[in-house]
């Protein structure tokens, strides 16, 4: 029985150090006050006063309530997979491509870009390092606003950038596709990076594009995986003569866009915004001096 009394006793006085509100109704009674000076004086007691009932409920109610030393973290320090990358890696493409068919189809696509932010990058979660493609004033968007005006376009958000044309969008040509291509995938922990190359079709004119990353994912508090790194770059193009390939390529763009500017005047659709696109990819307007003469043109 005295063994019983001395073992209850020590547990009081453990769930006093270690939770604060226990001491809230441990009141210094007298065998609390003897276990403070010492095991001892319980064990010299000759005839223990048995626990009461009450007392008994009070600490067992505390030792269920007191938190451990090692907090749960939700997951938050798990190992990432290589196939966890690869998942939001797929789930980055499909956004993209989402925001495209809804901006296609004239729907909210600057909701639906929001919420893939929110799930697929770790802007409010931690630091986010993040330098657009095509970014030269404003290169780093270190806030979930400045990815907004960069994947949407300045127009459709508050305070945009005017050098944001909407990369979701591809400009309002849409991507219907984007493949990743990882070159490598290292994992470190809770803590992920990949590199390598990604491609991405046009929803208009089906022209294949070729851009250079680099992100890094992080396992967050809440045990989800997200981009807290992305930088993306067009490939190294050294400056030199002008190939027979190049000049096919031109070519071929340039009759993809006639026909692209047909289709959506005979859709009704917004054809002289498509052939303002065009031109600008196509011509040198603004670069340099340009010598047109068209076909059907006698007066100018």
């Amino acid at each position: 029985y005295l063994c019983r009394r001395v073992s209850v006793m020590v547990m009081a006085a453990e769930m006093c150090h270690r939770c604060r509100t226990f001491r809230a109704w441990a009141a210094p009674s007298r065998p609390f006050a003897a276990v403070q000076r010492g095991l001892h004086a319980v064990i010299a007691t000759p005839k223990p006063v048995p626990v009461a009932l009450s007392e008994t409920v009070l600490v067992r109610r505390s030792s269920s309530t007191c938190v451990p030393s090692a907090v749960k973290d939700n997951g938050a320090s798990a190992d990432i997979t290589e196939e966890e990358v690869r998942d939001v890696q797929g789930k980055w493409a499909t956004a993209i491509k989402n925001i495209s068919a809804e901006y296609l189809s004239s729907g909210n696509f600057v909701q639906v870009a929001a919420d893939a932010a929110g799930a697929l990058y770790a802007y409010g979660h931690s630091t986010v390092l993040f330098k657009p493609t095509k970014a030269a004033e404003m290169q780093f968007r270190p806030t979930a606003a400045d990815a907004m005006s960069y994947f949407v376009g300045n127009d459709a958000v508050p305070d945009g950038y005017n050098e944001d044309g909407g990369f979701a969008i591809n400009g309002g040509k849409g991507w219907s596709d984007v493949a990743f291509d990882n070159h490598q995938i290292d994992l470190n922990g809770n803590v992920a990076i990949a590199m390598g190359n990604y491609h991405f079709t046009c929803a208009t004119t089906g022209a294949k594009a070729k851009v250079e990353y680099t992100f890094g994912y992080k396992r967050c508090g809440d045990g989800k995986i997200r981009i807290f790194l992305h930088h993306s770059s067009v490939p190294y193009q050294p400056v030199g003569g002008i190939t027979e390939a190049d000049v096919l390529a031109v070519q071929a763009a340039w009759a993809g866009a006639i026909k692209s500017i047909s289709q959506v005047h005979k859709d009704g659709g917004d054809y002289v915004a498509r052939a303002l696109e065009a031109a600008g990819e196509l011509y040198a307007y603004g670069h340099l001096s340009v010598l047109f003469k068209p076909t059907k043109a006698a007066e100018y």
